[in-house]
């Protein structure tokens, strides 16, 4: 797992509003150590599904659970099946993080960041297992979340469900359809007949003139996957 660390680091930075150039020798001394304690209290545990799917108007059919979202029926609209995808690093990181909170706040933001960042990175590893079973004619979107765009929080549940990840891997939803373990992600990968682009850009994204990293004259990450 301490190979994954450059990648961890760098998205870390970046959640950071932070580069290399710009974080002290003693920071990244400190977030080294702080990610050396977070490995030592994450249970990873990934579940991906491979499920057809239908598309009328802006409304998706994924089977068990339908998603209205003018993105994501989009984002699918070359598609007719698409991988879910739940993540976790386990409930010991929320635990972890709560108690870093109470002793030392800079500290358990850095560590929520690097956890985030890791989380994310495990799910590009799934996803990349995941292009083995592809045939050649078939070509994976972008990772696409509920929470972004247009697409409703309560899509997770959907996901969830599906992949009975409550009983497999303990990820549930709370009452604002908010996952918990904190650290876990849910996602939609389509699965399309052509080659698709691997992001997207801002002048496309539902939300670009309310995205608080566009403000800043940053970019959410999902742009370049």
């Amino acid at each position: 797992m301490f190979s994954l660390y450059p990648f961890v680091l760098r998205e870390t930075l970046r959640l950071l509003h932070m580069d290399n150039k710009n974080a002290k020798a003693d920071f990244l001394k400190n977030t080294e150590e702080l990610y050396k304690t977070l490995i030592n209290h994450i249970v990873p545990k990934t579940l991906l599904t491979r499920v057809n799917i239908s598309i009328e108007e802006d409304c998706v059919n994924f089977g068990s659970f339908t998603v209205q979202s003018v993105g994501l029926s989009k984002l699918l609209e070359h598609c007719e099946s698409c991988f879910l995808i739940a993540v976790t690093l386990g409930a010991e990181i929320d635990k972890l993080i709560s108690r870093t909170q109470i002793e030392d706040m800079s500290d358990a933001v850095v560590l929520d960041a690097l956890a985030s960042s890791l989380a994310d990175i495990i799910c590009d590893k799934s996803e990349a297992r995941a292009v083995e079973s592809l045939s050649e004619k078939e070509f994976l979107t972008m990772r696409f979340s509920p929470g972004y765009g247009d697409v409703p929080l309560d899509a997770s549940e959907g996901i969830l469900d599906t992949l009975n990840a409550k009983k497999k891997m303990g990820v549930g939803l709370t009452k604002s359809f908010m996952l918990i373990p904190i650290k876990s992600v849910t996602a939609f990968i389509g699965i399309s007949n052509r080659k698709e682009k691997r992001g997207i850009s801002c002048d496309v994204c539902a939300i670009s003139n309310q995205c608080l990293y566009r403000k800043r004259g940053d970019f959410c990450g999902i742009h370049n996957k």
